[in-house]
């Protein structure tokens, strides 16, 4: 009887610990993505951009700061028609004119085109100045259209080509609800690891460690366990930070 009874009590553990990472993941990584959606606008580029635009691009400078001009105006259509007619080829400036031309086509609602252009941007593995803000851009517009794996896999991109851990952190945090929702729950417990690994004093870090307690099954007095390689990045992690403290979990 008492075998019994301990099978329906963990048989109801299990159900709570289901309902449990759900609402975690509602909760902290669904109501701000949607926020920074909401409110997000094109990048204004900042006068030591414009300084860096190269001088030697012939008939196609101009053009191409009237159509950043344009996007600044909020004149999405200008910007698109003057920014399509040129390409600079393999130049390190048609990044720019790529991420531009998708900030114009947002600008007028054309969120296939923009989906397209950043697509296209990102597969080059961009250096530009805005490459963070074309990867979340590109990432929403993924998870719009329902495609969430691959909205996942550019938050896994941006977590490991970022320098800050806050930035790697939050990205990474994107990926554990994205991959929750692909059906991907393995990739949602290695994206929540490495926060704890990479970024153990990040905001998302103390989610992170209920993420990866549900989806292991241990409760709170149960240390998270990490290989002897893991310990160490964790150890670097934490004296970058000037935190000697043990931090999540």
């Amino acid at each position: 009887r008492q075998a019994g009874m301990a099978e329906k009590r963990w048989g109801k553990s299990k159900r709570f610990i289901v309902f449990g990472l759900v609402a975690v993941l509602l909760v902290f990584f669904v109501l701000v993505p949607v926020y920074y959606l909401k409110h997000r606008k094109a990048a204004v580029p900042p006068e030591r951009e414009l300084r860096e635009i190269p001088s030697d691009l012939g008939p196609r400078r101009q053009p191409f700061l009237d159509a950043i001009e344009a996007i600044q105006k909020g004149d999405g259509g200008s910007a698109e028609t003057a920014l399509t007619k040129f390409t600079f080829g393999r130049r390190p400036v048609e990044e720019y004119r790529l991420y531009y031309l998708a900030n114009a086509q947002q600008l007028q609602g054309r969120i296939e085109a923009a989906r397209v252009t950043l697509a296209s941007l990102w597969s080059k593995s961009p250096r530009l100045m805005y490459w963070q803000d074309a990867g979340f851009t590109l990432a929403s517009l993924y998870a719009d259209g329902g495609n969430y794996a691959a909205a996942a896999g550019v938050h896994s991109t941006i977590a490991e080509r970022a320098d800050a851990p806050a930035v790697a952190a939050a990205a990474r945090g994107e990926s554990i609800r994205l991959r929750f929702y692909s059906g991907d729950p393995a990739g949602s417990l290695y994206a929540a690891r490495q926060i704890l690994i990479e970024s153990p004093k990040a905001a998302q870090a103390r989610t992170a460690a209920t993420v990866v307690r549900d989806l292991i099954s241990a409760g709170p007095p149960a240390p998270i366990q990490f290989t002897a390689t893991e310990q160490l990045a964790r150890a670097k992690s934490l004296m970058e930070t000037g935190d000697n403290d043990e931090a999540v979990p």
